[in-house]
């Protein structure tokens, strides 16, 4: 493997965890800039609406830009054929739907959970592009789990599957927990607990892919991971 192609995945790897940590600091930032705002009751799209919104906008957009990040890089390693080549390829389309849909909920921002708001075209798409945006996220995760999980490259690296099994469970949990929790107006904790799974798994994931196919010459990118593992199955791949 050509040391300039195995820079492709890592150099979209590091991106997904830019892009994770710009959310990630964007959302922690909002909330003492926002005082008024309830982060119990209130979604966090409402965020966009009203004062500092184009820092929410700006975590909407590097959210989407890191999930089509990682799905691009995923897509590009995906292994030679069979069940995990299929299973990953099928899992990196669903980040790249999942991080379409997240741009389009940042450009269209959601109508406020107040009394007395009435439902706009805006705020219908921004419902629709947010859960395509999370439900593909998740299914993504799930898909994921078992393509990378049963490809020879990823079984060594315990590390990242049992925690990124856990990170998965988290979220479809924090998921269902959303739904229930709307019904009696509290959704704001649930979805943040499901963001919070969402960008460690990202940003975990991408920091595997990393340690898989390091870049520049002299650090492992002239090997194909492939080719170690299949030679000896058990051998550590970094």
């Amino acid at each position: 493997m050509d040391w300039r192609a195995a820079r492709r995945p890592e150099t979209l790897a590091r991106a997904t965890q830019a892009g994770v940590l710009v959310a990630g600091a964007g959302v922690l930032l909002l909330h003492p800039l926002r005082p008024d705002y309830d982060p119990a009751r209130r979604y966090l799209s409402e965020l966009a609406v009203g004062p500092f919104a184009p820092l929410m906008v700006l975590v909407f957009l590097a959210l989407g830009g890191a999930l089509l990040a990682l799905g691009g890089a995923l897509a590009g390693t995906a292994g030679a054929g069979g069940l995990p080549r299929t299973l990953t390829l099928l899992g990196a389309g669903l980040l790249g739907l999942s991080g379409a849909g997240m741009v389009v909920t940042g450009l269209y921002p959601t109508d406020l959970s107040l009394p007395g708001t009435a439902p706009t075209r805006t705020g219908a798409i921004h419902n629709r592009a947010a859960g395509v945006a999370f439900q593909s996220a998740l299914a993504a995760m799930v898909v994921l789990g078992a393509g990378l999980g049963s490809d020879p490259r990823w079984r060594p690296r315990r590390r990242w599957l049992l925690p990124a099994a856990a990170l998965t469970g988290a979220a479809l949990l924090a998921f269902t927990g959303l739904y229930v929790a709307a019904l009696w107006g509290w959704p704001g904790w649930p979805q943040r607990a499901l963001l919070g799974a969402i960008l460690a798994w990202l940003y975990l994931t991408a920091r595997r892919l990393r340690a898989l196919y390091p870049a520049g010459p002299g650090r492992g990118a002239g090997r194909a991971p492939a080719q170690a593992s299949a030679t000896d199955p058990s051998a550590k791949v970094y």
